[in-house]
């Protein structure tokens, strides 16, 4: 019985330019090592395989298929085979596909393999009239246009995040300073006394409500604070303004920067540690990549992690995969002052029985579910104390541009109208709030969901429908054969509706799947890779400054 994998890219450096994959992976119950000209990787399951490409089965057979066609190949344990666009040298021919051939997607040989990030947000920012931290009480919020320095935006979106992720507050404003009402609670510390810390972050808008970033690119800015009550403040600026003389006194010495960001973390006001750091860094723009610039990039690295996950997301440092467990409604007690957040889990379907996609057009959002169906936070509906009194609905484009953020009292919401994209992965994303507007969930762990939704227009709905018609058919027909789901799971991903695509994956109850499910996150974009829990690979400023 075959195992198997969904498709991956190639990744860029291992595919020739122009070049067209002709064949990929679908059976590796073991390992596979794939040479394209002198680079060797280890093969992964659905993984497109270019014409000399050469294969190796390492401890178990390995399957592969012609994309044009159907055919299929059995290449035996420790032998080899050579790709090419009518079969695979060194493998024996099994059983074609019992459907046509796999659709390859055009202009894949240009497309960048493995994760495709979008920029992320960059080093945290402070916001105009902040000292690092803000005293007791404080509800307003400024910044200045001048954050986004290629155009100035027509409208902005201010959110507010706790440090394990949880979206507490959204507005969308056309002025400079958003006001926090006092119904949403912002706790300034801890039951240890320590202060709660906060994330911030800003999305801009065009005049016709799209996002200002172009393609890939995410334009918004974000930042952290927290509360200091005036008595703290004192003690601080006494300390501080000892350590800033010593760096006046010896600005090269990085220990002192380093002392003074620990200084400043010891408050719990890391975002005053981080820029004496941002500063240092700046001066060495001219040893970019240096020993000293890399101590203080890995300075930076160590306070955004003592902040959690969102902060190293934001930032763009590398993010370990963590898919032991997703958030299952509380956080884990960390060091004083913090919790170590879990990632949101796979993505869950917006209704029962969700075919992935929506009509084009489509302004109302349910996420209803009937009497006896589960609830989508598995919550008691009996209960109130457990049940979800309102809801955030967010919508998010792929490389994690903020679209729209709106709540709502029942379980659906009106979106406006927000120039989508037809045949476009969307992500959306819900998080509930008990009675007191605080996030639902034991220790304020939260239990949001998430998901990912196309919209489709009826010529594209058809297509879609004929398309996986003949796979489903065979899948039917042998259900015991998984490189059949698989491929039926293939072709909702290359027709732009990854959700439908992720739904066939975990039905194969195969662990080997999980590679497969990376990729169509991975395709979807950065964000739906960070939601989901795999690994999010480093991407800070270059030796360019890009």
């Amino acid at each position: 019985m075959l195992r198997v994998l969904l498709c991956l890219l190639c990744a860029a450096a291992a595919m020739a330019a122009g070049a067209e994959p002709v064949a990929m992976i679908v059976h590796l119950p073991a390992e596979a090592r794939i040479t394209h000209g002198s680079t060797t990787t280890k093969g992964r399951l659905l993984q497109k395989l270019e014409p000399n490409d050469r294969v190796q089965a390492v401890g178990g057979d390995v399957g592969i298929v012609l994309i044009e066609g159907g055919k299929r190949f059995l290449l035996a344990a420790g032998q080899s085979g050579i790709v090419s666009a009518v079969g695979i040298a060194g493998a024996r021919q099994i059983a074609a596909l019992r459907a046509p051939g796999l659709e390859a997607r055009t202009k894949i040989g240009n497309e960048r393999g493995g994760v495709n990030f979008a920029r992320p947000l960059g080093d945290a920012t402070e916001l105009v009239d902040f000292p690092g931290y803000y005293l007791s009480g404080n509800r307003k919020f400024k910044w200045d246009s001048g954050f986004f320095q290629t155009a100035k935006p027509a409208s902005y979106r201010f959110s507010l995040y706790d440090r394990i992720g949880n979206l507490l507050w959204s507005t969308q404003t056309t002025e400079l300073e958003a006001q926090c009402p006092v119904s949403v609670p912002l706790p300034e510390s801890g039951p240890d006394g320590f202060p709660r810390l906060y994330l911030w972050r800003l999305d801009p808008y065009k005049a016709d409500g799209t996002p200002l970033g172009k393609a890939n690119e995410v334009k918004g800015r974000w930042g952290l604070f927290s509360y200091l009550t005036p008595a703290q403040a004192s003690d601080l600026g006494a300390q501080e303004k000892q350590l800033q003389n010593k760096i006046k006194a010896n600005p090269d010495d990085l220990d002192l920067y380093v002392k003074l960001a620990d200084k400043y973390l010891e408050y719990g006001i890391p975002m005053k540690a981080i820029n004496p750091l941002l500063i240092r860094r700046n001066a060495l723009a001219d040893r970019r990549n240096g020993p000293e610039w890399k101590q203080v990039e890995n300075a930076l690295a160590q306070v955004y992690r003592q902040i959690g996950r969102v902060a190293i997301y934001f930032a763009g440092f590398h993010l370990d995969a963590d898919r032991e467990g997703s958030n299952d409604g509380g956080a884990v007690p960390a060091q004083k002052g913090t919790f170590v957040s879990r990632p949101l889990g796979d993505a869950a379907d917006l209704q029962q029985n969700f075919s992935g996609w929506l009509p084009y057009g489509t302004s109302k959002f349910s996420w209803h579910r009937k009497r006896g169906e589960a609830d989508l936070f598995q919550t008691n509906r009996n209960d109130p104390s457990t049940r979800p009194v309102k809801y955030r609905f967010t919508l998010f484009d792929g490389p994690g541009n903020m679209l729209w953020s709106g709540e709502s009292p029942t379980d659906e919401i009106d979106v406006p109208d927000l120039h989508l994209v037809s045949q476009k992965p969307y992500l959306w994303r819900i998080d509930p709030y008990k009675q007191d507007g605080s996030p639902l969930g034991s220790n304020g762990g939260g239990k949001p969901k998430w998901g990912i939704v196309t919209f489709l227009k009826p010529d594209e709905a058809a297509a879609l429908a004929s398309a996986v018609a003949d796979r489903q058919k065979a899948v039917d027909a042998d259900p015991s054969d998984k490189s059949l789901r698989a491929m039926l799971a293939y072709t909702y991903s290359e027709r732009g509706v990854p959700m439908a695509a992720i739904v066939e994956l975990i039905k194969m109850e195969d662990p080997s799947a999980a590679s497969a499910m990376e990729q169509v996150y991975s395709d979807t974009g950065s964000l739906a890779v960070f939601f989901a829990g795999f690994d999010v690979k480093e991407d800070r400023p270059k030796e360019d400054g890009t």
